[in-house]
């Protein structure tokens, strides 16, 4: 019961304690950004904004992409148009003059009959261009403008075509009209398909201009630029002096372009953004470019955007002025649930809370209604529970201080009885000790007589077992003595047979010699008889080679005995001297047997002696054993007394200290009812 109430104590104060600090937190939540209300509000801003945020980016990089590429594909439209459109044109022209120049009356190259013909012709061709007709040494023949004829020996495109070729030249200023044109010209051929002059038009680039114009005109905002293969410029609104002076462009994606000749890229004119697009000209090295300015091409993009910012704007301020408005409606019964909870804990536990919600928060409102209930009555019992363990305390208090009183007393005297045994205890121990000292000399000088008497016994196997070695090695120097002698006669006789093997040998290099001698005159007289005796004279070459030979093989052995009579010299030798030496051995080893006996007799009295010793040491050390038992004995009961003693104060003192915590215990349970009561009387009930 006791610490049951001492739980209750410290969980009051607990509670307590959290009561303080969240009645803090709760001022403090409520006006940061922590409380639920403004969460909710984030929460709402968030889950709003976001996917709104998200549409509208992806809506504008949409409408941004899908933008540009329409604007590039209208701006490949624009290039390709104008490319064919020039294109049609100079091939007209082309056109115009292949069929006109195969007729008589331009191959005839009368200069009346070309007027006539080409006054009749010339509304056919359908333009106010100059036409001419120049021989094959360049000088006109005739031009309908009715300038002075000049002399076009010298230009690019009169040898061109006096080559076979059909050419469109680049723009040239006519010695005439003093104007820049383009000069188209084809050969004219003869009867024999040989070429006679030419027939030329010049095509003013006014003309062009005009044509290009007109395109303008219908797409305003765009730009169109017409460049040779030299970055020279036939037509460039934006730049009409390069076009007049004929000065290359410097621009470099201009070496882009005339490098692909057909694509679209997005570069910098002048510091600002373009989308360019190039075709090439059929017929011609020419390449159009058509330009056309980003921004103007993302202006309606940039509307949309900012009009779909707007809107995003607009719905999310919508979206948030209704979110706060449900979200303060949502979380006022939690409002009136947590002022309910501030008056409990200010200590007020008749308060509750009412909430008609069906929801979550009306669940929690009748759950706390429960809990401020149970804790009323708990704080009812606490109080009733704590005045009787209050009077409880006060009487345990004063009982435990007499047992503790008592307890002191006993623990004294248990105490000079362990002394008075400590002392006895000491003097057995001492007495057991020497006696265990004197006790292990013994067994120490036991046991040096047995190593005595063991060593002595191996002393006395080692001189029999050495004086049986000497004796077998007496035997076996004899048998040595005996088998170098023997041997010393094999090397006498070896001897012998060499020197008769020597003799013999040199009889058969005798023989090999004669041989050579009788060879070498058989040879003379086959060569005497000539050809009858050449069979023979080869029979007679053999046996001298043979005769040779066996000379060196008996030159050979020669060697051979002499080196054997030489080692066999040398054995004799050693062999005189191992055999002093093995006498000398024997006559040692029979002084040495005599030595071994008179030792193996000392070691046996020796080991005589180490028996007697060895027994003697025995009983003295059974005799110090016995004694030792029984100190051991007395030591034992000592040593039982003052454990008892030691066991009987030690239990004194924990009752005593026992005691000292109950009585600690008891004053410590009358401050915890004492601190209950204080802590219960600031509940309202």
């Amino acid at each position: 019961m006791v610490r049951h109430l001492t739980k209750w104590v410290q969980c009051g104060k607990q509670w307590l304690a959290n009561r303080r600090a969240s009645s803090q937190g709760l001022k403090l939540r409520s006006m940061s950004w922590h409380s639920l209300s403004t969460q909710a509000v984030l929460l709402l801003l968030l889950t709003c904004l976001a996917p709104l945020v998200g549409a509208g980016g992806y809506f504008a990089v949409s409408s941004t992409d899908a933008l540009t590429k329409a604007a590039v594909e209208n701006n490949d439209k624009i290039a390709d148009r104008v490319a064919n459109d020039v294109s049609g044109y100079i091939q007209n022209k082309r056109n115009f003059l292949l069929v006109t120049s195969g007729d008589e009356e331009i191959r005839s190259l009368n200069a009346k009959r070309l007027e006539r013909y080409l006054k009749l012709v010339q509304p056919y061709y359908g333009g106010n261009e100059l036409l001419f007709v120049a021989d094959r040494s360049g000088r006109q023949v005739w031009r309908t403008d009715g300038l002075n004829l000049q002399n076009v020996a010298e230009r690019r495109y009169f040898q061109e075509v006096m080559a076979g070729h059909v050419v469109m030249s680049e723009p040239v200023l006519s010695k005439g009209a003093g104007q820049l044109g383009v000069v188209g010209a084809v050969p004219i051929q003869g009867e024999n398909k040989d070429i006679i002059g030419i027939l030329g038009v010049v095509l003013p680039l006014q003309n062009l201009q005009v044509l290009l114009e007109r395109v303008l005109s219908e797409n305003p905002g765009y730009g169109i630029v017409v460049l040779n293969q030299q970055k020279v410029p036939l037509f460039h609104p934006g730049n009409a002096e390069a076009v007049k002076e004929r000065r290359p462009l410097e621009e470099a994606y201009y070496t882009q372009v005339l490098e692909q000749k057909t694509g679209n890229l997005e570069t910098q004119v002048r510091g600002q953004d373009y989308f360019l697009s190039y075709r090439p000209v059929a017929n011609t090295d020419w390449v159009v470019v058509s330009l056309y300015p980003k921004d103007m091409a993302l202006a309606q993009s940039q509307e949309m955007v900012r009009r779909t910012v707007w809107g995003i704007g607009v719905l999310v301020v919508c979206f948030l002025a209704g979110g706060f408005w449900a979200v303060r409606r949502t979380l006022q019964p939690l409002q009136t649930l947590m002022r309910g909870v501030q008056e409990v804990g200010r200590g007020k536990l008749s308060a509750r809370t009412v909430c008609a919600s069906r929801n979550e928060l009306g669940e929690l409102a009748a759950a706390f209604n429960g809990m401020t209930e149970n804790l009323q009555q708990v704080v009812r019992e606490t109080r009733k529970s704590s005045g009787d363990v209050l009077t409880s305390a006060s009487f345990l208090e004063t009982a435990l201080e007499q047992g503790q009183e008592g307890s002191k007393q006993m623990a004294q005297s248990v105490e000079e009885i362990a002394a008075r045994l400590e002392g006895q205890k000491s003097v057995v121990l001492d007495a057991a000790e020497r006696l265990a000292e004197i006790t292990r000399r013994s067994q120490e000088i036991v046991a040096l007589g047995h190593v005595t008497e063991e060593k002595g016994q191996h002393c006395s196997n080692l001189a029999r077992e050495g004086q049986g070695a000497l004796f077998q090695t007496v035997s076996q120097l004899e048998e040595t003595k005996k088998t170098v002698q023997q041997t010393r006669q094999y090397a006498a006789t070896l001897s012998d047979n060499a020197q008769s093997i020597s003799q013999i040998t040199q009889l058969i290099r005798n023989i090999a010699s004669s041989t050579k001698l009788l060879a070498l005159n058989a040879a003379i007289e086959a060569a005497r008889a000539g050809e009858a005796g050449r069979g023979f004279a080869v029979v007679a070459g053999e046996i001298g080679k043979l005769a040779v030979q066996s000379d060196e093989a008996s030159g050979n052995i020669m060697h051979i005995i002499t080196a054997i009579e030489a080692s066999t010299v040398q054995t004799l030798e050693t062999m005189e001297g191992t055999f002093a030496l093995m006498e000398e051995g024997v006559a040692g080893a029979l002084q040495s047997r005599e030595a071994f006996l008179n030792i193996v007799d000392a070691v046996a009295q020796v080991h005589a002696a180490a028996g007697n010793i060895r027994s003697e040491a025995f009983r003295q050390n059974e005799l110090c054993i016995e004694t030792q038992n029984q100190v051991q004995e007395v030591k034992e009961l000592a040593e039982e007394s003052s454990n008892d003693v030691s066991e009987i104060a030690a239990t004194a003192q924990q009752q005593a200290a026992a005691v000292e915590e109950m009585a600690d215990t008891a004053l410590g349970l009358r401050q915890l009812a004492e601190g209950l009561e204080e802590g219960v009387r600031k509940f309202e009930v």
